[in-house]
C-alpha cells in the first residue's frame, strides 16, 4: 500500500474535488485541443474545461449522494481552476506529460458512475499512476 504525503493528499482531494469533470457528450472535442499538453493550458483552456464540466454535473450546487452517506457536491468554477493549476504544476514540475484528452477521457470515465473513484478507472491511470501517485 502506498504512503501519501500529506501535500499529494490535499493536491488529490482538491482536485477530486474540484469538480474538474464530467464529460457527456463530445463538447470537449469541439471546444479543446486534446493534444494540448494539461502543462501548457491556458487560462482559457482551463475555464472552457470547468465550466463545460460543471454544467455537465447539474452546475454549481448540484448533490449527488452516494453509498455510505458520501455526498458529492459539484464546485464552482473558481474551486475547478484551482484543481487545474496544481495539475499542472504537478505536470511540469516532474514530467507526467498528461494531455487535455486524457483529462477529458479520464472525466468521461468519471461521468459514467459519479460515485466511483477516478483512481480505480484504467481510463484515469494516466493520471493518478502516472503522474499524482509519483508526488513524494
Amino acid at each position: 500500500m502506498r504512503t501519501l504525503s500529506p501535500s499529494l493528499i490535499s493536491a488529490l482531494m482538491l482536485f477530486a474535488l474540484s469538480a474538474c469533470g464530467v464529460w457527456g457528450g463530445d463538447e470537449a472535442a469541439h471546444t479543446l485541443d486534446l493534444a494540448k499538453k494539461v502543462k501548457d493550458a491556458t487560462h482559457a483552456d482551463i475555464a472552457v474545461f470547468c465550466e463545460t464540466t460543471l454544467a455537465k454535473k447539474g452546475g454549481p450546487g448540484h448533490v449527488t449522494k452516494c453509498d455510505g452517506g458520501v455526498i458529492k457536491t459539484v464546485r464552482t468554477p473558481e474551486r475547478c481552476a484551482a484543481g487545474m493549476a496544481i495539475l499542472k504544476e504537478v505536470d511540469a514540475r516532474i514530467g507526467c506529460d498528461l494531455t487535455m484528452g486524457q483529462l477529458v477521457a479520464c472525466e468521461g470515465a468519471r461521468a459514467a458512475d459519479m460515485c466511483a473513484g477516478g483512481s480505480e478507472s484504467p481510463t484515469c491511470e494516466p493520471i493518478y499512476e502516472g503522474c499524482l501517485f509519483k508526488i513524494r
